[in-house]
This record gives C-alpha cells, structure tokens and sequence, in this order.
C-alpha cells in the first residue's frame, strides 16, 4: 500500500481583524466594486488604512491662484 502525505492549505489565511472603518476606507480607496473583490487581501487593507505623509515643498504655502478681480458698479 502507498501512502502519501497530503499538505492541506488553509482555506482562510486572513488572521488578522478589521474594524467596519478599515474596510470602508479599502472599498473607498479602489476605482469599482470589480477592484474592490479582485484586489481584496490583507495587504492591501493595511495598505488603505496607512497614515497618509504630506509631502514637504520648498516653495511658498501661498496659494499660487491668489488674484484680485477689480470692477466698476
């Protein structure tokens, strides 16, 4: 009689838990409901819910569309 050893692969990797907020900026963070399923994992999750950096200018925090308009009554 042969006898093999069978690996069995979980069927749910996923460990880790998200709260309703987590899940809902990942959905808010994908172009269409077909991303939303197809790019669905926990990396991806993490990934949404990353703290956002601002980037760092060296110019001036004015606004560069700073004008005046000017009229008659």
């Amino acid at each position: 009689m042969i006898m093999k050893r069978i690996k069995l692969i979980p069927t749910y990797k996923m460990q880790n838990t998200f709260t309703i907020d987590e899940i809902r900026k990942y959905i808010l963070s994908q172009d269409s409901l077909g991303d939303v399923l197809y790019n669905l994992s926990v990396s991806k999750i993490l990934e949404a819910n990353e703290p956002e950096e601002e980037e760092e200018d060296d110019e001036d925090d004015e606004d560069d569309f700073d004008y005046t308009i000017k009229y008659d009554l």
